[in-house]
């Protein structure tokens, strides 16, 4: 029988490694600005963006930190990120991160 521990790791693990339903993530455009809010520890958003190849890629959070949580950035090609599996990251923990793709595939991140 699982302990709450074990349940706990099982449900951590099945987090990490099912991406986000394409029916949880939001489109976005290109240049245009998108708000959001995360309400606490453990909420996550979920964007994509359909690009051409050769553009020079950049994701900015600009966010604002209201209390002690700290953001994670991570950026994949053809699929969503988890944070054991990404092209890229923010920098840091923190409310101003972005990430950069020098030279992009056409399709979808």
């Amino acid at each position: 029988m699982l302990n709450t521990r074990s349940a706990l790791i099982l449900a951590c693990l099945f987090l990490l490694l099912c991406p986000a339903p394409a029916s949880a993530r939001q489109s976005l455009t290109l240049g245009e600005p998108v708000n959001g809010t995360l309400s606490g520890t453990g909420d996550e958003a979920f964007y994509e963006v359909a690009v051409a190849a050769g553009l020079h890629l950049t994701v900015v959070v600009d966010a604002a930190i209201y209390n002690s949580n700290s953001y994670e950035l991570y950026i994949k090609y053809g699929a969503p990120p988890t944070p054991i599996d990404y092209d890229d990251k923010g920098d840091s923990p923190d409310a101003d991160q972005a990430v950069e793709i020098p030279v992009t595939q056409s399709g979808t991140y």
